[in-house]
């Protein structure tokens, strides 16, 4: 983060104006710059969360939300599906250069908001938008995994009416798991579009025109 921190600092120009005369205005500066970090963040963190969330969706469909792994990061259980997409996106994320991306924009952010020289945005609606894409291609991602499980719940039920005496549930909670995971193989070859358009809207509200 130092080196970081250096190479970004060879772009702020000398005439900004960024020395604070005063304690107040120096905590003021760093609590600006803080702000600006936790925006250009949120895009990120909107787009890994879209990923957490079609995974939870998913163990919750297929069944498997009662096994856990325990996430060493995070320090809690840690749904075997949503830590699978999460490893997964953070894999795309690094093969699609988006972490170039993000480098531009934290240079970018230099250039449209000095050092202490931040200010509230006018517009709530980009950050309304990333908030979204949390919900919005969480559904894409397991949208047909989804669909899938909901057609194997329909034969389901018709056999659990025709069929009483047999306990459905031990009997096709096996094979709700083996058709989920199977599913999914099949339509995670469609992922990396989808991936790179998510990715895409996240940096959209933040990187300049020219780099989007």
């Amino acid at each position: 983060m130092l080196l970081l921190a250096l190479c970004l600092s060879q772009s702020i120009s000398t005439e900004a104006g960024v020395v604070a005369d005063s304690i107040t205005k120096l905590v003021l500066a760093l609590i600006g710059e803080f702000l600006i970090g936790a925006m250009i963040g949120f895009g990120v963190h909107a787009a890994f969360a879209a990923l957490s969330f079609a995974g939870q969706f998913l163990d919750f469909q297929i069944g498997l939300n009662a096994a856990a792994a325990f996430d060493l990061n995070a320090q809690a259980q840690s749904p075997l599906l949503s830590t699978f997409f999460g490893l997964f996106g953070g894999l795309i994320f690094l093969l699609l250069d988006a972490h170039h991306d993000m480098l531009r924009g934290l240079a970018y952010s230099l250039t449209i908001l000095p050092l202490n020289h931040f200010s509230l945005p006018d517009d709530a609606g980009p950050f309304v938008t990333a908030f979204g894409l949390v919900f919005t291609y969480g559904l894409v991602l397991a949208g047909p995994v989804v669909l899938g499980l909901m057609l194997l719940d329909i034969a389901i039920a018709v056999i659990a009416r025709t069929m009483p005496q047999i306990s459905i549930y031990f009997v096709t909670l096996p094979l709700k798991i083996f058709v989920g995971v199977l599913l999914l193989a099949l339509t995670m070859s469609q992922f990396t579009p989808v991936l790179e358009r998510l990715f895409a809207a996240a940096f959209g509200y933040w990187l300049p025109a020219s780099t989007r």
